[in-house]
């Protein structure tokens, strides 16, 4: 009888080292599909990150070209205000002589 007890419990140990094993298997599987998937996340938060700084930079430079523009604007403005000003001026001096 105690024979029989001792084989059951070897019998039973080594289902549990199995389980063991296969437990350890799956555990070392899991480690290795956590780590790929940080690696993924790693490399989306970095690809993110280089296009939002893509993003930022367009951003900026359609800034830096409207400002220009609308300084450009402003300089053509100016000068055609001070064009007409001047012809305004010729166009009285004109108009004074006649009446002299």
């Amino acid at each position: 009888r105690s024979q029989q007890i001792v084989q059951q419990l070897h019998k039973e140990r080594e289902e549990l080292r199995a389980q063991h094993r296969q437990i350890l298997d799956e555990h070392e599987h899991s480690k290795a599909n956590c780590s790929r998937l940080q690696s993924l996340h790693g490399s989306e938060r970095l690809q993110r990150q280089r296009l939002e700084s893509q993003l930022h930079s367009q951003s900026g430079e359609k800034e830096i070209a409207a400002a220009t523009r609308h300084e450009g604007l402003q300089k053509e403005h100016l000068k055609a205000w001070e064009e007409l000003q001047r012809v305004h001026g010729l166009a009285k001096d004109k108009d004074a002589k006649l009446e002299l």
